[in-house]
């Protein structure tokens, strides 16, 4: 249901600490990385996103694919 991403030393990231992962290593990116790091930010994030996420897992039906194994 989340976004999944792993670094150089293959530690693997899932959610909001997946898109930080990955916006710190995009040119224009890294400042809204460096924001939605700040504590209170993050943790409002998170809670979005496994929100949003989950709501978008339900809609959409390539995703609904794992769910029929």
């Amino acid at each position: 249901m989340q976004l999944h991403a792993t670094d150089q030393n293959s530690q693997l990231y899932i959610g909001v600490d997946a898109f930080i992962l990955i916006w710190k290593n995009l040119r224009f990116w890294k400042i809204l990385s460096i924001i939605i790091s700040l504590p209170i930010i993050k943790q409002i994030s998170i809670l979005a996103y496994k929100k949003f996420a989950k709501y978008r897992f339900s809609k959409l039906t390539h995703c609904q694919l794992s769910l029929k194994n």
